[in-house]
């Protein structure tokens, strides 16, 4: 309801100073909030591709608008739909038109209400005029500022795993639902529940048994012959109560960072339970985000209880001083739970410094500190990079090289979209390194981990990494994907922790202060060499991949070759790069 619409409102809210702020915040939101963009969406890279051409153009919109915002992910879909909205079309090609048309009828709500008249075809009507009646959405309701959706998510692939002269067969399939909306086109709401039934490769397998957990899942339990079974969730309520707030609390993932992994934080790990505070004003975006993380306990008997919680306060600061370029400062510390089980009540402040605090309380916790910026050039380049530091010792390093206590890391990524004038011809390359012993904690409890999975590089530390990705959109919804990558780690040898793994403590070896360095221990050179075409169904979220992917492991005899084809409606491809 706008604050204009009824009068007997202007006199009542009239009457209270805090009313009538409040009914001045709640007009300052005209978009609807209804959940952000999954994960991994093809969207996604549109909006790279926007953001390095500068086609956006929404100053009427304000600061909360100033550049994208493709630091973090998932990104919320009112932004998404207007900045498609405000694109100056007038320097973009023929197929990027059409993929802003496609994306328009995905993300934009009142775009995709549109009809087309009575010519439409019955595909555009809407089957029995009730279900898919804007060309989308199974079921859709929009009336008196209340949206609601409802849709099916269904995902089936089949493949072979080839290794030396052995074959396996892999599989997924998914099926479940997900439904969003939002009320007064201020308070939104997202959630889906899908069970999976998966037949992981052999690499997974071996995760799984060193950890007891599956990359990307929750809890597992055994399904058929070596396969895994699994209930996926996320759901969450958004709220902006002001042009320059969006809150979002509930059950998700996030990811920080421009490149296509991340030294800060990744969707490797499953989902959290989190509270997100985005400030966007001036040149300036804050965010703050606090979590509840799960320490998972292999094989733990039901006797023992709930699998304990450990907690995370991170904040990022990112200054624009031009649309073009951001940098940004980033902050984070996990921590195990106070005696009795509490949370330390001072990682709530929202402004401090978190190092400051957690030396103050005595280090008991794990805290990370963060460089990230980004600069877009000529409307075609795009270069990024991230510094980590867990943690760094200038004193210890006066008296030697290769203090083990110096964990850092560091990425460097660049981006080259319409290569050598061809459209949509984009190219990635990037570039990780990370020091041994980083993102662990003398107290297991505190490591940089969630569910026994990696909240920030999928191969953990202890490693330098070289990527390089191309894709390609020959014609309107075929997109080509492929992607190189070599790595170098020095994992665990002998029982001896060489700090590769952030879930064990970061005690380096004895006597061994000095002289660590990056890929010590046992070496293992890893190639993946893997590619995609995926081919989208109409202008809906149906689409058709297949895929392929090559293993190589200096520690492994034979290589791994893995063949794959598959259906999914509304669910993203989530590759694996590792």
């Amino acid at each position: 309801m706008r604050y204009h619409e009824f009068a007997w409102v202007k006199r009542a809210l009239a009457r209270s100073a805090w009313g009538t702020a409040l009914a001045f915040a709640g007009c300052l939101s005209a978009a609807a909030q209804n959940g952000d963009l999954l994960l991994h969406d093809e969207t996604y890279q549109l909006l790279d591709r926007l953001d390095i051409k500068g086609a956006v153009n929404d100053t009427s919109l304000g600061a909360r608008y100033r550049g994208m915002a493709t630091e973090r992910k998932p990104i919320p879909r009112e932004w998404i739909a207007s900045w498609l909205k405000h694109i100056d079309s007038t320097s973009l090609r023929t197929r990027d038109r059409a993929w802003i048309e496609r994306t328009r009828i995905r993300l934009d709500d009142d775009y995709a209400a549109l009809r087309k008249g009575p010519g439409e075809r019955w595909y555009q009507r809407g089957l029995f005029n009730a279900l898919y009646p804007n060309r989308r959405d199974a079921f859709a309701v929009r009336e008196n500022k209340f949206d609601f959706y409802v849709n099916p998510i269904v995902a089936a692939s089949i493949g072979t795993e080839r290794t030396g002269g052995t074959s396996a067969s892999v599989y997924r399939r998914s099926i479940g639902a997900a439904v969003r909306g939002s009320f007064a086109r201020r308070v939104g709401f997202y959630a889906d529940v899908y069970t999976t039934q998966v037949q992981a490769p052999a690499f997974q397998d071996a995760i799984v048994r060193a950890t007891g957990a599956l990359p990307g899942a929750p809890q597992t339990k055994p399904f058929g012959t070596g396969g895994y079974d699994y209930f996926e969730w996320r759901g969450y309520l958004t709220y902006t109560p002001a042009d320059f707030l969006r809150i979002k609390f509930g059950h998700d993932r996030s990811f920080t960072g421009n490149g296509a992994q991340s030294l800060l934080l990744s969707d490797v790990a499953t989902d959290y339970f989190q509270l997100m505070l985005t400030w966007r004003f001036w040149k300036l975006e804050y965010v703050n985000h606090f979590m509840q993380f799960t320490d998972f306990i292999v094989n733990k008997p039901d006797r023992y209880g709930a699998y304990p919680r450990k907690y995370g306060a991170f904040h990022t600061l990112t200054y624009r001083p031009v649309p073009e370029v951001s940098v940004s400062l980033f902050e984070a510390v996990i921590a195990a739970p106070r005696e009795g089980g509490g949370f330390e009540l001072q990682y709530l402040n929202p402004i401090i410094f978190y190092r400051a605090v957690e030396q103050a309380l005595g280090s008991p916790d794990n805290s990370v500190l963060g460089l990230m910026v980004k600069a877009n050039l000529w409307k075609r380049f795009q270069v990024s990079g991230q510094l980590m530091v867990d943690d760094y010792n200038f004193g210890a390093s006066k008296d030697g090289s290769g203090w083990w206590g110096n964990k850092t890391g560091v990425q460097l990524s660049g981006k080259y979209i319409d290569v050598l004038g061809v459209e949509t011809l984009d190219l990635q390359g990037e570039f990780n390194t990370i020091r041994p012993y980083a993102y662990s904690h003398y107290n297991v409890a505190s490591n940089y981990t969630q569910y026994g999975q990696y909240l920030a590089h999928p191969l953990g530390a202890n490693l330098r990494e070289v990527a390089v990705a191309v894709s390609y959109q020959p014609i309107p919804r075929l997109y080509l994907w492929a992607r190189g990558m070599a790595s170098t780690q020095g994992l665990d040898e002998n029982g001896l922790n060489y700090g590769a793994n952030p879930l064990r403590t970061d005690s380096p070896i004895p006597g061994r202060s000095y002289g660590n360095t990056t890929g010590q221990g046992l070496k293992e050179n890893l190639t993946v060499l893997q590619g995609r075409v995926t081919y989208q169904l109409w202008n809906s979220g149906l689409y058709f991949d297949l895929e392929g992917m090559l293993r190589k492991s200096n520690l492994k005899p034979d290589n791994t070759v893995i063949l794959q084809a598959g259906l999914r409606l509304n669910l993203p491809n989530r590759p694996v790069l590792y």
